[in-house]
């Protein structure tokens, strides 16, 4: 976001994730103190020497210079270092919201309309938004400072990253004829002035009122009114000062001469020193996230509970869906998983004895838990006795055990179970 301030100039800023947050709850009336004075929640000082003069009042309440100013600071930074009319008008502005916001929350608490299950339950929630990103600018962002040493360091050791292309700037004098441009080029080597020849003989309409200037030449650019990348190349290899044999392009004869010429070289240490300071503090950034947040979660025994989330998740899928997703997965368990998942939920569909199946055959060959896999394909062969799968669940019940994943036929089951087409 971008504000004026009060040297007149306009400065760009951004709120922190807590801060954005704040503002979001807030958007939505989920305001944690602002219309609070009678919960003991005050907004923090501002600096204004007025800060705890009362601006309004409705019933119990007040709303102070501090009020004001922190809900600017929260929902409205655009505001902040506005001055003038302007940010007198807006100020009122949000002064009488927060009046109206007061008057709607009183109605509310009124009528015990805050004490609604749901509205506590979307107030934690929204607690636990803010909190969470209060936690992480505490525990991660605050403190965290990209030595200069390491900044130079980076520079030093990958100065291959900073290499600035050569450039130049150029001016160009274009003839109907190869012979006009090469007296051109005499000419300008024995000293006449470049723009003059430009301006008097060039038919170059982009640049001949300039003196022949097409400004800057770069790698990648096409040169200025000419409609030729590899004539780009050519001009950036003439030394300062030079000037170029006629070059003949897809509209006529040029004659080139390269001033202000700046050779490849790395960048100066302070020009990227932002760039590296930045990328750094993002990487440690990043580090120290996942390093607290892991370590958090393992003093909490922090995790998903998968079979939870199976049966949770297999609610949201049909059976085709199921099916699917349970052939794609890599992980055994969730594999499984949702093939019980299957047979639990669409124990009548034509997938089931397949699933069934699959459940057993996943045991066996993935898992070596050939125990299992007896109990899940003897369950199949009783529960779908005239499924074609059948003759291969006697086959393995047989097998188990003997190194299936050498088996010819095992190897035939895997593949046509990919996709859910079934055993042979």
């Amino acid at each position: 976001m971008t504000s004026v301030g009060r040297d007149g100039r306009r400065r760009r800023f951004a709120a922190s994730p807590a801060l954005a947050l704040v503002a979001w709850a807030a958007t939505f009336g989920i305001w944690l103190g602002s219309c609070g004075r009678p919960t003991g929640v005050e907004s923090p000082a501002s600096g204004n020497p007025l800060d705890d003069l009362v601006l309004a009042r409705l019933g119990d309440r007040t709303i102070q210079v501090r009020d004001l100013l922190y809900k600017i600071k929260i929902q409205l930074p655009a505001m902040i270092g506005a001055e003038g009319m302007t940010d007198l008008k807006q100020q009122r502005q949000v002064l009488q919201q927060t009046l109206n916001q007061y008057a709607w929350v009183y109605l509310a608490e009124k009528n015990g309309w805050d004490r609604d299950q749901e509205f506590q339950a979307t107030l934690e929630l929204s607690r636990k938004y803010i909190l969470s990103n209060r936690a992480t600018q505490k525990a991660v962002y605050d403190n965290l400072e990209i030595p200069e040493p390491e900044i130079r360091a980076y520079y030093d050791e990958n100065q291959d990253q900073f290499i600035a292309p050569p450039h130049l700037s150029a001016s160009v004098v274009l003839c109907d004829s190869r012979a006009q441009a090469q007296d051109i080029t005499r000419r300008a080597r024995a000293g006449e002035d470049f723009a003059a020849l430009a301006t008097r003989y060039s038919t170059h309409k982009i640049s001949k009122d300039l003196g022949g200037r097409l400004g800057t030449i770069a790698p990648g650019i096409d040169v200025k009114g000419f409609p030729d990348l590899a004539l780009t190349d050519k001009v950036l290899e003439l030394g300062e000062g030079e000037v170029s044999d006629p070059i003949q392009t897809t509209i006529g004869w040029a004659v080139f001469r390269a001033y202000d010429r700046v050779d490849t070289h790395v960048r100066d240490y302070d020009e990227v020193r932002e760039v590296i300071r930045q990328k750094l503090y993002e990487k440690t950034a990043n580090t120290l996230f996942s390093e607290v947040l892991d370590k958090t979660k393992t003093e909490t025994n922090g995790a998903i509970d998968e079979a939870a989330w199976i049966r949770y998740s297999a609610t949201l899928l049909s059976e085709d869906q199921l099916m699917s997703l349970a052939g794609s997965l890599p992980d055994a368990q969730s594999k499984i998983g949702y093939y019980r998942a299957l047979v639990e939920n669409h124990p009548a569909s034509t997938y089931a004895p397949q699933a069934q199946f699959m459940v057993g055959f996943t045991l066996a060959d993935d898992l070596r838990d050939y125990d299992g896999a007896r109990t899940e394909l003897e369950q199949m062969v009783k529960e779908y006795p005239d499924d074609e799968l059948v003759a291969s669940a006697r086959w393995l019940l047989d097998h188990l055990g003997e190194g299936l994943s050498d088996q010819e036929q095992v190897k035939e089951i895997r593949e046509r179970m990919k996709g859910g087409k079934g055993a042979p």
